[in-house]
C-alpha cells in the first residue's frame, strides 16, 4: 500500500491537469451525455458523491469520478451517493457514439458516508482509494479492470497498523501480499489459498464475500469433492458443478419439499456465490452439494426454480427398498467431511434406501409425529433384515432342532453384535432364559449355541 502513497500524489496532479479527453475529481468536466443521464429521474435522489476522509470533506473538493475518451476507448466511473446507497456506475460509449449507462453496481463500493477517490491512469482500469482522515494515504483501495469486454475487480488493498494487504482474486485460488512496515524496513510475505472464489465481475461482485485475508480465506473457500463411488444400481451419480445467479439465497430442504425437516437450526440455505454441485431432480426440486465452511458441506434440496434455464438436470433414480438400522446410527447431510449428526435413528428402526455413496447409503426417515428427513447413514449400520425376520428365522431354527417349550409361550430378545455381524436372539420361557440363537445378518442362517 505504501507505493500507492506516491500514486495518489500524482492523482492529486493529475486531477489539477485534466484535459478535454480525460479528467478525474471534477463532475463539472463530465461528458454531456453522462449529465443527462444522471439528471434523469432514476437518480433524482442521488448526488455525485463528494470525496472525503471517512467524514471530512478533502479541502479541495473533489467529485468521486473520473473518465477517459482517447484513443478509440471511452469509459467512466461515477460514484452516486444518497442518504440510503452508494452505487457505483460505469459509462461507456455505443457503436453510435453515445454515452450510455453500462453497469451499475452497490457492492464494489463501501456503503455509508466514506466516500473514495475515482482515477484512471489509462483506459480500462480504474483505482478507488479510501483515504483516512489525516493524510492523502489511502488505507482502503479496489481496483476494476476491463478484461475480455467486461469488467472485473482484481485488486483490493488495505492498511492498518503498519500492516499493508494486497488481494488478488483469481479463479479458484486467492493470492495474498502482505507487508509488514517497521522502523528498520518491511517484510513482505505471500500466500495463496485454492478454493472456488466469489464472482469478481462488476456484476456479481461484493466485498463482503471477500476474504480480507489468508486465514479468513482457509476457513472460507473450498474446492467442489469427488464423488466415491458404489457398487450396484442405486449408486449416486456423479454431479454436475453448474453456475447460478450470484448473490442469490435458497432454502434448503434435507428432501424434495418444504415439509421435510430444514437443517441449520430451521434455517439452512445455500448462496449461490461458490461452488455447487447438482445430482438431479424430483417433483420440481433440485438435491445438491454446497459448503458452509472450508470442512463442512451439505446435500440437501432446493426449489428446481433456482436452477438457470440452460441447465439441463436429469431425474434422480432411486431404490424404495425398506432396510433397518442394526444398532443406534447418526444420520448425516455432511457425509464427506465432518459428518456431523442432524440426528439419530435408534436401532431396528425401519427406513427407506435411496442410494449409496462409497461406505455411505442415502435413507429417508420417517419418524413418528416427526418431519421426514433423508440424509446418510453407515452402509454398515443398515440390514435387510427387520427384528420380525431375525424373530422368525430363531423360531424356524429352534423348530428344526426339535426345542420345545411346551405349554408356555416363549418371548425373544433380539440385539446386533457388531464384531461378529450376527444377531443374538435369546429365548426366554416364563422370563427364564432359555437358549440363544445366531443369526448370520449376511445369509440369514440361524445356529443355537
Amino acid at each position: 500500500m505504501k507505493k500507492k502513497f506516491a500514486l495518489v500524489i500524482l492523482l492529486i496532479c493529475g486531477l489539477l491537469l485534466s484535459s478535454a479527453s480525460a479528467d478525474s475529481g471534477n463532475a463539472a468536466t463530465l461528458p454531456d451525455g453522462i449529465k443527462q443521464i444522471l439528471n434523469g429521474s432514476a437518480w433524482s435522489s442521488y448526488e455525485i458523491g463528494r470525496v472525503n476522509y471517512g467524514s471530512q470533506l478533502t479541502e479541495d473538493g473533489y467529485d468521486a469520478c473520473g473518465w477517459y475518451d482517447e484513443h478509440g476507448f471511452s469509459a467512466a466511473f461515477v460514484l452516486m451517493h444518497s442518504e440510503k446507497k452508494n452505487v457505483l456506475c460505469i459509462f461507456e460509449k455505443n457503436a453510435s457514439g453515445k454515452w450510455v449507462l453500462k453497469k451499475q453496481s452497490s457492492g464494489v463500493v463501501k456503503q455509508g458516508e466514506w466516500i473514495p477517490t475515482v482515477y484512471t491512469e489509462a483506459y480500462g482500469i480504474y483505482y478507488l482509494y479510501y483515504n483516512d482522515k489525516s493524510s492523502y494515504n489511502p488505507v482502503f483501495d479496489i481496483t476494476v479492470t476491463k478484461k475480455n469486454n467486461d469488467w472485473y475487480v482484481t485488486e483490493i488493498g488495505w492498511e492498518k497498523d503498519g500492516v499493508s494487504m494486497g488481494i488478488y482474486p483469481y479463479e479458484n485460488k486467492i493470492e495474498y501480499l502482505k507487508i509488514v512496515y517497521t522502523d528498520g524496513g518491511s517484510k513482505s510475505t505471500r500466500t495463496t489459498v485454492e478454493g472456488v472464489t466469489p464472482p469478481t465481475s462488476f456484476a456479481e461482485f461484493s466485498l463482503d464475500n471477500i476474504p480480507m485475508t489468508p486465514e479468513k480465506a482457509r476457513a472460507q473457500l473450498s474446492l467442489p469433492p469427488d464423488i466415491p463411488q458404489s457398487a450396484g444400481e442405486y449408486s449416486l451419480p456423479q454431479p454436475q458443478n453448474i453456475k447460478f445467479t450470484s448473490n442469490k439465497k435458497y432454502a434448503v430442504y434435507s428432501g424434495p419439499g418444504e415439509n421435510y425437516f430444514r437443517g441449520g437450526n430451521g434455517k439452512a440455505a445455500v448462496s449461490t456465490n461458490d461452488w455447487i454441485q447438482v445430482f438431479g431432480r424430483e417433483n420440481g426440486w433440485i438435491m445438491l452439494q454446497y459448503d458452509i465452511t472450508s470442512d463442512h458441506m451439505r446435500i440437501g434440496w432446493i426449489q428446481e426454480s433456482a436452477l438457470p434455464k440452460n441447465a439441463n438436470v436429469s431425474d434422480m433414480q432411486f431404490s424404495q427398498a425398506k432396510v433397518w438400522t442394526k444398532v443406534s446410527s447418526n444420520l448425516t447431510d455432511d457425509p464427506l467431511f465432518s459428518a456431523a449428526a442432524i440426528s439419530a435413528i435408534p436401532a431396528n428402526t425401519e427406513v427407506t434406501r435411496l442410494a449409496t455413496m462409497g461406505t455411505w447409503t442415502y435413507v429417508e426417515w420417517n419418524a413418528a409425529n416427526a418431519q421426514p428427513m433423508r440424509g446418510f447413514v453407515q452402509s454398515a449400520n443398515l440390514t435387510n433384515l427387520s427384528a420380525a425376520d431375525v424373530q422368525a428365522i430363531a423360531v424356524r431354527t429352534l423348530s428344526a432342532s426339535g426345542f420345545n417349550t411346551g405349554e408356555q409361550e416363549a418371548s425373544y430378545s433380539c440385539q446386533y453384535d457388531p464384531e461378529t455381524a450376527r444377531w443374538s436372539v435369546v429365548v426366554y420361557v416364563q422370563h427364564k432364559y432359555q437358549t440363544v440363537v445366531w443369526v448370520d445378518d449376511a445369509t440369514g442362517e440361524g445356529t443355537i449355541g
